[in-house]
């Protein structure tokens, strides 16, 4: 009905939405031990019980720092975060709410196994979502605009061969390029005891 007040429109979705779910995970490339991601609480299909869900690929031993700027921006937001990370299963390691007298939150976490985690940013009042469950939480009591930073201090990795074969949590996309530029290269010097190469490799 032309004569009918539509009322206040839904603000836009932002280019990562839906990332409401581990399936739906915006996925983070940390680069020089760093990576930023901008986003908002409020902008999908869940409005106030909207959750950004983003996937990170760890080392073993890392440190993982996470940082969100939402009322500390140059402009503040009116957004009041809640920080969650769970490891690949969907397990909670750690939460936050308010951090240094703030109301943006932050938290840090020593990475135990290789392997993929998930980072949750949603309002406070909404932090009991499922993170596997699109919409699983309840709307939180605010919304708005924030920037996450994820700061990673992985460990040194040996330039070594080693001839102890593929350790579990060898990340799978790099076997195969190891194996082509490492493995035959070092034979001699993994030895031939018994008439039998070692197979080694880079890590």
């Amino acid at each position: 009905d032309p004569g009918t007040d539509p009322g206040t429109p839904p603000p836009p979705m932002d280019p990562a939405e839906p990332n409401d779910s581990t399936a739906t995970a915006s996925l983070l490339t940390v680069v020089d031990g760093r990576v930023q991601a901008n986003g908002t609480v409020g902008d999908g299909e869940y409005f106030g019980a909207d959750v950004d869900l983003y996937v990170i690929n760890l080392w073993a031993g890392s440190e993982i720092r996470l940082d969100i700027d939402a009322r500390s921006l140059a402009t503040p937001s009116t957004l009041d975060s809640y920080l969650r990370l769970f490891d690949a299963t969907g397990r909670q390691l750690a939460r936050n709410d308010d951090s240094r007298g703030s109301l943006d939150s932050q938290l840090s976490f020593t990475v135990q196994v290789t392997g993929s985690y998930f980072i949750g940013v949603s309002s406070y009042g909404n932090s009991r979502y499922d993170p596997a469950v699109d919409g699983s939480g309840r709307s939180g009591r605010t919304t708005g605009d924030y920037l996450l930073t994820v700061d990673v201090d992985a460990p040194d990795r040996p330039s070594t061969m080693t001839t102890m074969g593929f350790p579990d949590e060898a990340p799978p996309t790099h076997v195969v390029e190891l194996l082509r530029s490492a493995a035959f290269a070092t034979m001699g010097a993994g030895g031939n005891s018994g008439g039998r190469w070692t197979l080694d490799r880079v890590r």
